[in-house]
């Protein structure tokens, strides 16, 4: 058998020494498959189960976030249309209100 990787039903590692003698490691593929399994299950279970989380908080920082602005909009459009008159309660920050 020549040194390198092989696979059949198993996959073996056939690697020659120094004084010439050679060593053949297998293990059945099967094996192999379910641990590749495994470990793609468990690398990608953790971000499939948090991508809806994190989806969630940020729609929810977002809303929370543009409360005021929905507020003043609801305000603007309960006025008349040709109101000139200022809001009665103030909603941004005064350092936004024109001088």
């Amino acid at each position: 058998m020549p040194s390198g990787i092989r696979t059949w039903t198993t996959a073996s590692i056939v690697h020659r020494l120094r004084d010439g003698s050679r060593i053949a490691v297998s293990q059945e593929t099967r094996i192999r498959d379910q641990i590749a399994r495994q470990s793609a299950l468990y690398a990608t279970l953790p971000l499939l189960l948090l991508v809806p989380v994190l989806l969630a908080v940020m729609l929810m920082l977002i809303r929370l976030m543009l409360r005021p602005l929905a507020e003043l909009s609801r305000t603007v459009d309960a006025r008349q249309s040709m109101t000139r008159s200022r809001c009665r309660k103030p909603i941004c920050p005064p350092s936004f209100s024109p001088s």
